[in-house]
């Protein structure tokens, strides 16, 4: 607690530092770039005035230096420019749906993995009421013993049937659970 706001402080010294030390810079470079406008002002002014002398006129620099490139690279350039630009349209378009199909395929897993969840947690239920349905009828006296206890015995075994196929089914879900936990990079535990 203490330590993360003596940290604290600190950041703020060394920000205030930086922002002064970074007033002190902007205030130079707004003056050197005063003093650059000014030579740049004076160097336009002699470039006119030579233009004048030389030439009688001024010479538009850009036209000049259009009309000096041969026609026939730029028009080779643009086209270039142009398949470039369609194949990157038509690599994103591919990444585009390479991502929309890899959603898709989540959501369709995630689905799945719920499902499987939903499906353990139906049959731990189950298990857990039979289970105790079973302990139930075990402390239930009958009037006929031997009756009884045939009756107990099949419905016991039979509830034993039921409980160990539902382990099994579990013990599948599980497995399956964790396989797409695996594949989906999710973590599981139960």
């Amino acid at each position: 607690g203490g330590r993360r706001i003596d940290e604290l402080i600190e950041d703020k010294s060394a920000l205030r530092e930086t922002q002064a030390q970074l007033r002190k810079d902007f205030v130079a470079m707004q003056n050197t770039k005063e003093e650059y406008e000014r030579r740049n002002a004076g160097l336009d002014a002699r470039a006119i005035d030579t233009q004048m002398f030389k030439y009688g006129s001024l010479i538009d620099l850009e036209k000049l230096e259009v009309a000096m490139i041969p026609k026939k690279p730029v028009e080779a350039l643009k086209a270039k420019l142009r398949d470039t630009e369609q194949a990157n349209a038509a690599e994103m378009r591919q990444w585009a749906q390479a991502l929309s199909d890899a959603v898709d395929e989540m959501h369709h897993k995630t689905a799945a993995n719920t499902e499987c969840l939903e499906q353990v947690a139906d049959l731990t239920r189950r298990q857990r009421d039979l289970t105790r349905e079973l302990v139930s009828t075990r402390k239930t006296a009958f009037v006929d013993p031997e009756a009884a206890k045939k009756r107990e015995t099949a419905e016991r075994d039979h509830l034993v049937a039921v409980v160990n196929e539902q382990a099994r089914e579990i013990e599948k879900l599980r497995n399956e659970v964790g396989f797409l936990s695996v594949k989906g990079n999710a973590q599981v535990r139960f």
